[in-house]
């Protein structure tokens, strides 16, 4: 199960903001304590505690994090959920989902949100 953050700051973002690198460690290492347990919760929400579950965080941009993943760990299917485009630059640029589905390297199914 594979969670993605984009807002990682690399080394040049955190010296123009001139932020404390160990303030920064410390709310990774936190957002990713809460995002495991997010995932973990919506396991056991689903009842599915019985499944064997690899939890992954990675920071990056999620389509392409999503692909890159999928061909390291040798996936066979990816699951996403998708609830359209929902501004402008979707439209453009094209969802998420869009990519992932385009430049994957196994199939991928892809499960509408409820709004």
């Amino acid at each position: 199960m594979l969670n993605v953050h984009k807002e990682f700051m690399d080394k040049h973002e955190r010296e123009m903001l001139r932020v404390s690198v160990d303030k920064l460690k410390e709310k990774y290492r936190q957002v990713a304590i809460e995002s495991k347990a997010e995932m973990k919760t919506v396991i056991r929400e689903l009842h599915a505690d019985d499944i064997e579950i690899t939890y992954l965080l990675r920071k990056g941009t999620p389509a392409d994090t999503i692909i890159d993943v999928a061909a390291e760990e040798s996936v066979d299917l990816i699951v996403i959920c998708t609830d359209g485009r929902d501004n402008l630059k979707d439209f453009v640029k094209g969802t998420i989902t869009e990519h992932v589905i385009n430049r994957a390297p196994c199939p991928v199914l892809v499960i509408p949100h409820k709004k």
